[in-house]
């Protein structure tokens, strides 16, 4: 759960931190009404992050006379960057086509704002919003035509992971027996082409320019408390 909701430009960054996080709890744990009370680095999203996670979870109660009761509860929820890298296998399949390569392509095209928009937010995914236009001036300096790039991407993974059958079928609208369900997230990033070392070395001067501007450093976690 924590990995699934880790905020997504820290985890991009490389950046590990943590949040705590009180709620109230029903009799039977479930808790409800939690606010953060802390997080660290600050403005990226850790907080909210971890809100997720605590409320989606079940916490012990205390008891009375060996009954549940309810109460209040803190937490600390941590996330750690070594727990995401985990290595996505390269690519090992056929290439595609240059006739699947132009079906994806006119795919894309179709919803080509809709993915520039679900890449956006998963890029900017937490950060402040105060924060994001000054790190999109970063990338647009340094990776000039990012977003063709993304656009270039995307078909080669559609290409790569749909035959020309279920690539007409999208089409045509018609996805009935498009096997959406096998493309698990790992199987769609092992589609994606390995970054050029351009786009390595400009997404390292990102986190340099942003660490050195803003906060990537995070303690130990929370003091304790009584």
């Amino acid at each position: 759960m924590v990995s699934a909701l880790y905020p997504g430009f820290a985890r991009n960054l490389g950046v590990s931190g943590w949040a705590e996080v009180q709620c109230f709890l029903e009799e039977d744990g479930h808790p409800f009404n939690c606010r953060v009370n802390d997080e660290e680095p600050k403005g990226l999203g850790f907080g909210a992050a971890a809100r997720l996670v605590v409320a989606s979870g079940q916490l012990r109660t205390g008891r009375l006379n060996g009954a549940p009761v309810p109460g209040t509860a803190r937490s600390v929820v941590r996330f750690r960057v070594e727990d995401m890298e985990d290595e996505v296998s390269s690519w090992n399949g056929p290439e595609p086509t240059p006739r699947t390569l132009q079906l994806a392509r006119e795919i894309v095209e179709q919803r080509v704002s809709e993915w520039q928009e679900e890449y956006a937010e998963d890029t900017f995914d937490g950060l402040d919003y105060d924060r994001r236009l000054i790190v999109q001036q970063w990338m647009n300096e340094l990776l000039p035509g990012l977003e063709e790039r993304r656009v270039a991407r995307v078909i080669t993974q559609m290409a790569r992971l749909f035959d020309d059958v279920q690539l007409k079928a999208m089409l045509s609208g018609d996805t009935e027996h498009v096997t959406f369900e096998a493309i698990t997230p790992d199987h769609f990033n092992s589609a994606y082409p390995t970054p050029s070392p351009d786009e390595e070395a400009a997404f390292e001067e990102v986190k340099a320019r942003y660490c050195q501007r803003f906060s990537c450093v995070a303690s130990e976690g929370p003091p304790a408390r009584p």
